[in-house]
């Protein structure tokens, strides 16, 4: 989204990047460009006036909207399944469990390192005040990575006996019982707590410097799955969205089933979930 709180990007399997005035309808969706294969992820970031783009085609692409080229390509090993930018920094997660750490002003890669979750990861957020990054995989696990412990890890990688002593850590989420359930989405509040949303239909709240859990939201509790979360730029509100996420394949996708059926609700966010 933007700052002018009508326009929109996209991208999707048709390989396109797209803006949209959501009170023009879809016929007037302008492309921003094209990547070789499905865009996975866009962000828009206002403050340099450029959109970053991810896709299964194994790049990153910078694209300020003047221009039909992009700004800059960014080549990886494999796809994209998972990004996020903020200030001049930029994370990417890629199909060989690898993250990826850019800086957007040189261009440069600053880090390279093996995920610190053993499965695939879903989702990826910056923090809001841009220090490090949390990332959700299909195991329902969660992990938080500092910037400047960047390179004490690629250290303890060249020096494996190295002492390791870090503020980085993982913890479990979204599990009911032996069910354990894919953290779809999720994102920072604007006080640096977050939100993370499982297949699990519940959104929990988290406070990441204190390590602990401040509330759940269970309205849909394993009635559908919760395929996005986003704070409001004002955060008095939580957005999510709804629908079927494929995590137990496409047998189970049922149209008729209603309760699966796409949708995006608002919630007024209490003192308590922050």
């Amino acid at each position: 989204n933007t700052q002018d709180n009508v326009t929109v990007f996209t991208g999707g399997c048709d390989n396109v990047v797209k803006m949209w005035n959501v009170t023009q309808g879809p016929t007037a969706a302008q492309n921003i460009g094209k990547h070789d294969a499905s865009v996975i992820s866009v962000k828009h970031l206002p403050e340099r006036n450029i959109l970053v783009s991810g896709s299964w085609d194994k790049t990153l692409k910078i694209w300020d909207m003047r221009q039909p080229n992009p700004t800059a390509t960014l080549p990886l090993p494999e796809r994209v399944l998972a990004m996020d930018a903020r200030g001049q920094v930029l994370v990417a997660y890629t199909a060989d469990n690898n993250m990826h750490v850019y800086d957007m002003n040189s261009g440069s890669k600053i880090s390279e390192f093996k995920s610190p979750l053993n499965y695939q990861t879903k989702s990826l957020s910056i923090f809001k005040d841009g220090k490090g990054f949390a990332s959700g995989c299909i195991e329902g696990r969660v992990a938080i990575e500092y910037f400047d412990e960047l390179q004490l890890k690629a250290q303890q990688a060249a020096n494996p006996a190295m002492k390791k002593t870090s503020k980085n850590f993982a913890f479990k989420c979204h599990r009911q019982g032996s069910d354990v359930y894919t953290v779809n989405a999720l994102h920072f509040h604007q006080q640096n707590t977050f939100a993370t949303a499982g297949s699990d239909g519940i959104i929990y709240f988290w406070d990441k410097e204190n390590r602990q859990r401040l509330a759940n939201l269970e309205l849909l509790k394993l009635n559908t799955c919760i395929t996005g979360v986003q704070f409001s730029p004002t955060g008095d509100k939580l957005f999510y969205s709804t629908g079927y996420d494929w995590s137990k394949g496409a047998e189970h996708n049922n149209p008729s089933n209603q309760a699966m059926a796409p949708a995006i609700y608002a919630h007024a966010l209490l003192p308590v979930e922050v």
